[in-house]
């Protein structure tokens, strides 16, 4: 479109009212020339439709930002939210008699016009519904209305926008079923639903689209199982699956194999029952996994992520998972993995030594397992764990003292053990804020040593000889310049009631500690083994 059509399709003013400036306020509303003129291509005139539309059904009125959006005479590309691009299009007009849809598409002749490629209206107060209309855009490739109050079913007639690319969702109140519709927008690359309340089943023809690099569709009320195993050969740029939280169950489909581009797979949260697929071993690009919190069963695979040298994330806990953790569960090389969580399983054994090598490991929960050995001295070697919780085990024999190497351990859970020995706990550490170090048999005692930003200790419920409790009494006197504790637990038992102690610290000792919440000392409890 050239300056001079602008100009034409600009608000005009009469003659009378450079005449007579006087009469401009009365005459304003009925001298305007509309903006749309029967000369308008008719993509224009279905363009502007759809936008309107659009403002009206999801209450425009009411946005936070609407600055433009349906004034006179001026171009919807300069409404706020909206991105144009100069296209060719049919030159068929309002004027011609009566076309119909196959003379406007086989219409040989062009005209420039600026049409809509993208609306991203994000976190502006949409109601409302997504009205059928903007499927009259056609050149539209984003479509971003996340964080909205949207509510109402998707219109099947998404479908027709065959150039979008990108279609944002997230965080609205849609409801009812996902259209299967959109399994025909072939140029799709980003589909992101999460956060609504759809549903019924994730539509199959959804898997078929062959550019999609990503699948965001969790914290929904879907269901059912996901395809079979044909429907994944498509999905070679595939990236990110995310579908976690949701109602769905089956088995876990062996053709996700076929993804080989997937960096992120998560469909934590869900019912899925069944094994754990050997077959995905093959997905080299994976940096993140999630199974967590199902209902998956049986052992874990042997070998499964030996190869995947580029894992930095592996969730796992929460299933009915059984058997001995794999001896190479994660392979000789594992320089990248910072999580491994396999707790709140039925896991036996013990930890295997491959693990010896995840030197950029920062979390490490196998808590809630019968996991039955001595916990191995090279876990002081991990110098980068922040969280280790080994808690609700069988695990038995001495407290390793090369635990004390973890300088960057900020939660140690080892209560519901059979672990003895000296627990050097807490860390003499700038970061530590929570160890709970509370063995359910054996004779611990506890070794005090003094960081000045710990938050919390807990040694209660502990089997302490008569040298562990001196050796809390003698450590009372630096109690005090820990400024920033806010609780510490120091009830404990040596098998029998022990009398509360006389020499529980002064207020000189304890004045200093402006963040105390709790001091529970030498509380009377019976526990037993």
């Amino acid at each position: 479109m050239g300056l001079a059509d602008e100009e034409n399709e600009t608000v005009s003013v009469s003659p009378s009212k450079e005449k007579n400036k006087d009469e401009q306020s009365n005459n304003n509303d009925t001298e305007k020339q509309p903006y749309l003129s029967m000369s308008t291509p008719i993509y224009r005139v279905v363009q502007r439709y759809a936008m309107a539309t659009l403002y009206y059904a999801t209450e425009g009125e009411m946005w936070d930002a609407n600055d433009l959006w349906l004034t006179p005479g001026v171009h919807e590309c300069e409404w706020v939210g909206v991105i144009c691009r100069e296209m060719d299009i049919p030159s068929v007009t309002l004027a011609d008699k009566a076309p119909d849809q196959d003379d406007i598409l086989d219409d040989e002749n062009t005209v420039v016009e600026r049409m809509v490629i993208e609306i991203n209206l994000p976190e502006n107060n949409l109601q409302g519904y997504l009205p059928r209309e903007i499927s009259g855009l056609r050149f539209l490739q984003t479509l971003g209305l996340w964080s909205n109050q949207i509510a109402d079913e998707l219109p099947m007639q998404l479908g027709n926008l065959t150039n979008l690319q990108g279609l944002h969702l997230d965080d609205n109140n849609f409801e009812g079923t996902i259209p299967s519709t959109l399994g025909l927008l072939s140029e799709m690359q980003d589909l992101s639903l999460p956060t609504n309340n759809f549903r019924g089943e994730i539509p199959a023809e959804v898997f078929n689209l062959a550019k999609l690099q990503r699948l965001w569709i969790y914290n929904t009320q879907v269901t059912g199982s996901l395809p079979d195993d044909a429907s994944y050969d498509n999905l070679t740029s595939l990236t990110d699956l995310n579908l976690k939280n949701n109602k769905l169950d089956g088995s876990l489909p062996k053709g996700i194999q076929y993804l080989s581009s997937l960096q992120i797979l998560d469909i934590s949260s869900n019912q899925f029952t069944g094994l754990i697929p050997s077959s995905w071993k093959s997905l080299v690009n994976l940096n993140k996994i999630a199974l967590n919190n199902n209902k998956l069963r049986g052992k874990i695979p042997n070998n499964i992520f030996q190869d995947l040298t580029k894992l930095e994330s592996v969730s796992l806990d929460i299933n009915q998972l059984s058997g001995t953790i794999p001896s190479a569960i994660i392979g000789a090389t594992c320089n990248s993995l910072q999580k491994l969580t396999l707790g709140d399983n039925k896991l036996e054994g013990g930890l295997p030594e491959s693990l010896r090598s995840c030197n950029s490991l920062r979390i490490l929960e196998i808590n809630s397992n019968q996991i039955a050995s001595d916990l191995p001295t090279w876990i002081g070697e991990l110098i980068n764990l922040e969280y280790l919780d080994v808690s609700d085990n069988r695990l038995s024999g001495d407290v390793p003292s090369e635990l004390s190497e973890l300088s960057q351990i900020r939660e140690l859970r080892l209560d519901g053990n059979f672990l003895e020995g000296t627990v050097p706990c807490p860390f003499d550490s700038a970061s530590v804020i929570t160890s709970d170090c509370s063995p359910r048999g054996g004779t611990s005692t506890v070794e005090f040593i003094v960081s000045r930003s710990l938050v919390r200790t807990n040694h209660s419920t502990n089997y302490l000889n008569e040298d562990g409790l001196e050796m809390i009494h003698s450590a009372q006197h630096q109690i005090g310049s820990l400024t920033g504790l806010t609780g510490s637990n120091l009830a404990w038992s040596n098998g029998r009631q022990v009398e509360s102690p006389n020499r529980t610290p002064g207020q000189h000792q304890i004045g200093s500690l402006t963040g105390l919440l709790s001091w529970l000392n030498g509380k009377q409890r019976e526990v037993s083994s």
